[in-house]
């Protein structure tokens, strides 16, 4: 009796083993298949293996891009420099082209969806020369979506609306409209003349902004960050006619000047001048044909050289310091401790003292400050970035203001009174660290 048993659960253990392998077999072959509502697919090709792109709209001359090496260009109706990031988001909807969903396996008269003479025709070569053309017809009565199929194929598509509006691009929608096309990232310098004076920032070597012309001063890194932004973003708008072109040509030529900024990187130098008439700007650039109306906020470039000067005492920024010198004290950072020879200090007071330092800040500079200032108020000596920049700073009193002197830099820094004020607050702030309180014997009698 036992032995039956045995055998009726060893029979029993193998059909629920054969029941889950049957299961994940199912279970492989339904992934392998993809969710059953996932969105057809009406093309499906690596970006790579495209080599060339048409597009042709009823009315309207053909766009053409090629793959030239590793770089894309316009063939048609112009040789403009591309954007990018068009032409990378055109690739990857084509790429990858979804459908919202099949409406007829085989059809025989496209003519009733717009796709007998379609609005919009998007051939694509790949790199093995063959082609594949997608028609776009009409927009689908209930909206959201438009017909679409493939030449020579029976079956009709729809794609969402924005899939058509991704697909339906013209030249200047391709077209980088930039007035000056350079790399952010090999910048090497960049020249400004303005209001009668002339500028220059380049790299030190530790790859941070100088101002080298008329003289080394320290520079703002984040003022020229913010130019080198607006000299970048100038450009054209997008829907101009050509009539609309000539006119601005002629403004910009009647405008006055107002600056005029290079910008060279690894590839060479790229110039464009800015002019103003009334409350428009206009520029010119060496990257585009023509002068064109631009955003007024490159009217901010002819601003003089001391708002590109750094204004800020000390240097660290939010770099930690690992180590403050205040009148001959040291105050010394090890592990998440302040120590002052074999002292501990309150964190939270050393603290503020090093927040003041980093945020101490000139209202204006003496470029020409007196050899013998008298006798400082305050010396500090502070160490950062591992050890490898020490900054010594020493302030004097300079009438009703203060001036703030760095060892290794000609420049006079002029701190006001209250910004003194709250550094001076600081300094004689910095106290020991409280002792731990202690705690109170417990009565032993009850």
């Amino acid at each position: 009796m036992k032995g039956k048993s045995l055998v009726i659960s060893a029979a029993l253990l193998a059909v629920l083993a054969a029941v889950v392998f049957w299961s994940e077999k199912q279970k492989e072959a339904e992934e392998k298949k993809g969710p059953k509502d996932a969105p057809p697919k009406i093309l499906s090709l690596p970006v790579e293996q495209i080599r060339q792109v048409r597009i042709q709209r009823i009315g309207k001359p053909q766009t053409a891009i090629s793959k030239n090496g590793d770089k894309w260009v316009m063939t048609e109706p112009e040789n403009w420099p591309l954007d990018e990031d068009a032409v990378n988001s055109l690739l990857s909807t084509l790429s990858s082209l979804e459908s919202d969903r099949v409406v007829e396996e085989n059809v025989s008269d496209f003519s009733e969806y717009g796709l007998a003479n379609p609005y919009l025709q998007v051939e694509v070569t790949k790199t093995d020369g063959s082609a594949v053309h997608l028609l776009v017809g009409d927009d689908v009565p209930t909206g959201g979506s438009a017909f679409v199929r493939l030449k020579d194929q029976p079956k009709l598509y729809t794609v969402a609306g924005y899939v058509k509006s991704s697909l339906d691009k013209t030249a200047q929608d391709l077209r980088d409209r930039r007035l000056v096309i350079f790399d952010q990232t090999k910048i090497t310098r960049v020249q400004v003349q303005s209001k009668g004076s002339a500028f220059e920032f380049g790299k030190n070597a530790e790859n941070d902004w100088q101002i080298i012309k008329p003289r080394p001063l320290r520079a703002d890194a984040s003022a020229v960050d913010e130019l080198i932004r607006k000299l970048k973003d100038a450009k054209m708008d997008a829907n101009l006619t050509p009539e609309d072109e000539r006119t601005q040509a002629k403004e910009f030529a009647a405008a006055q000047p107002l600056a005029v900024a290079i910008v060279t990187d690894a590839v060479g130098e790229h110039k464009i001048e800015i002019r103003k008439k009334g409350d428009n700007v206009y520029a010119r650039g060496t990257s585009a044909e023509g002068a064109y109306k631009v955003s007024s906020e490159l009217s901010s470039l002819d601003k003089g050289l001391d708002e590109y000067r750094n204004k800020k005492v000390f240097e660290f920024g939010w770099d930690d310091p690992t180590k403050v010198e205040v009148n001959g004290v040291v105050y010394e950072k090890k592990d998440d401790k302040w120590l002052a020879g074999s002292k501990k200090m309150d964190a939270e007071s050393v603290q503020k003292l090093v927040d003041q330092l980093r945020g101490l800040q000139a209202g204006k500079f003496n470029d020409s400050p007196p050899a013998n200032p008298g006798e400082a108020v305050q010396r500090f000596t502070v160490t950062s970035k591992n050890g490898s920049r020490v900054e010594k700073v020493a302030l004097y009193k300079a009438g009703a203001e203060y001036l703030a002197l760095r060892e290794g830099d000609p420049t006079g820094y002029v701190v006001e009174a209250s910004r003194y004020t709250d550094l001076e607050t600081a300094v004689k702030g910095v106290k020991e660290e409280a002792p731990p309180a202690k705690e109170e014997k417990k009565d032993a009698k009850k």
